[in-house]
């Protein structure tokens, strides 16, 4: 069912303002482990509402996504244990959301933050790749980049629902190879243009590229593609971006081209 929702007035609020203590259970499940996450405290840490304003928080997994009202501004109550065990189960868990301020009498929305938050993100997962990939109404294109935001773990490439057997899809190396070199060359054009290209403490998408870049030995270097002015030369950008992706290309070959090609060839044999 669609929420409709009142956005006249609506504030940006800030993710440090958000506060989160996720932790992680575990159930043996045959010869593995499955995980979920546990919201123990959720709190906004602002005096801009009034204290009875309510926090709702919205949580997303891939394709399922669940809202949760988590008290009030005064008295914040995370959800049951066992609220996101059915969206986010797993041998390997990745989940964002956002946090919502909605008013008590109204109902209005006060304040949503910008884009999505990292929630939790399960001890096993191996994150050498900065994408993810969620099946979504994509208006009849086959794929899209997300909203890039630095914040987030992955950067998430949005893929037509309609495709049936969306597990092959994420590990058919005909797509991926097809797909990753663009959404990679838009991921770094990104970190270019809003000047994020250092590294930083936290999980992000934008520091595993540039770990990447530093592992094909084409680091990023912001400074190198600013003309005189200290604006962006298009020809610079362009030609980094040119080199970045044929690295990362020849890099990966043997998982990705090579296998894509020998797939394509005998497909109808």
């Amino acid at each position: 069912m669609k929420r409709s929702f009142n956005f006249t007035g609506l504030q940006f609020l800030d993710k440090k303002l958000i506060e989160l203590n996720v932790e992680e259970k575990e159930i043996p499940l045959g010869d593995q482990t499955v995980v979920y996450p546990v919201i123990k405290k959720i709190a906004v840490k602002t005096n801009h509402y009034k204290s009875d304003s309510k926090i709702f928080l919205r949580v997303k997994n891939g394709p399922k996504v669940k809202t949760f009202e988590c008290g009030t501004i005064g008295d914040p109550k995370p959800p049951q244990d066992t609220a996101l065990k059915d969206i986010s189960m797993g041998t390997k868990v990745s989940v964002r959301g956002s946090v919502a301020i909605k008013d008590a009498n109204s109902n209005t929305i006060l304040a949503i933050n910008k884009g999505l938050i990292p929630i939790f993100q399960s001890k096993n997962i191996d994150s050498k790749s900065p994408f993810a990939i969620e099946a979504v109404d994509t208006g009849g294109m086959m794929w899209k980049m997300d909203e890039m935001d630095e914040s987030n773990p992955f950067l998430t490439i949005l893929v037509s629902n309609e495709i049936a057997y969306m597990g092959k899809f994420q590990k058919d190396e005909k797509y991926l190879s097809l797909i990753l070199p663009q959404a990679l060359r838009e991921a770094i054009s990104h970190m270019i243009d809003f000047d994020c290209c250092e590294l930083t403490d936290d999980e992000s998408w934008v520091n595993t590229v540039i770990k990447m870049l530093n592992h094909i030995d084409c680091p990023l270097d912001r400074d190198s593609l600013l003309d005189s002015d200290g604006n962006i030369d298009v020809m610079e950008k362009k030609n980094f971006l040119d080199q970045a992706v044929r690295e990362w290309s020849f890099k990966t070959k043997g998982i990705l081209f090579d296998k894509a090609i020998s797939a394509i060839n005998h497909e109808d044999e």
